[in-house]
């Protein structure tokens, strides 16, 4: 819950940081902050996904059944993110991140049920 000017000023620094290593990797690209951004949102909530999966497994040995509770999971945390972030000044209120934050999630958790099934098999 960082105000719109220090929320900018971080996502500035990992900018310069990141178009400066591709620039380095020989990579002719810029990322725009609006990218670098919603890449942001991805990969919190994609480690998110794997974390709640992983949790939810300690609590039940296997992941079947879980599923439906676990997406529930994953849209209602976003959705409440980003109702919290309606109240704070200089900030808004985003569906498209909420679809984000949630297409992370799934992302996570999918990837987690695949290396289990992988190997589970061995």
């Amino acid at each position: 819950m960082y105000s719109t000017a220090q929320s900018h000023l971080q996502s500035g620094l990992f900018q310069r940081f990141l178009n400066g290593l591709l620039a380095k990797l020989g990579i002719k690209v810029s990322l725009a902050q609006f990218i670098i951004r919603k890449l942001a949102h991805f990969t919190e909530y994609f480690l998110f996904g794997i974390m709640l999966t992983v949790a939810i497994r300690f609590v039940r040995k296997d992941l079947h059944g879980t599923l439906f509770f676990e997406m529930f999971l994953f849209l209602a945390c976003p959705a409440v993110d980003e109702t919290i972030q309606m109240f704070y000044k200089g900030r808004t209120s985003s569906v498209r991140d909420v679809w984000i934050d949630f297409a992370g999630c799934m992302v996570g958790m999918g990837l987690y049920r695949l290396v289990v099934r992988i190997f589970s098999k061995r």
